[in-house]
Order: C-alpha cells, then sequence, then structure tokens
C-alpha cells in the first residue's frame, strides 16, 4: 500500500503506524468538533 498522501500530508505518520496486515475491525477517532470525524454519506 502506498502510504503518502499527495493530498493529506499530515495524515502520513498515522498511516505509517497502522498494520495493514493485521487491521482491526473499527477505528475509533476522535477529537473536537470540526475536524472532520464525521461521516458524510
Amino acid at each position: 500500500m502506498n502510504t503518502k498522501s499527495p493530498v493529506l500530508p499530515w495524515i502520513n505518520e498515522i498511516l505509517l503506524r497502522i498494520n495493514f496486515n493485521n487491521l482491526p475491525h473499527g477505528i475509533i477517532i476522535s477529537g473536537p468538533d470540526g475536524i472532520g470525524k464525521k461521516n458524510s454519506s
């Protein structure tokens, strides 16, 4: 998997920490309002 994101360069460190060979069935993302946690679908 390509872990470099040209659109969101700040996420590169997060992507490097995820073990994609042993990915959990869910990931909880938390933080303050307004950072884009809500699913838009």
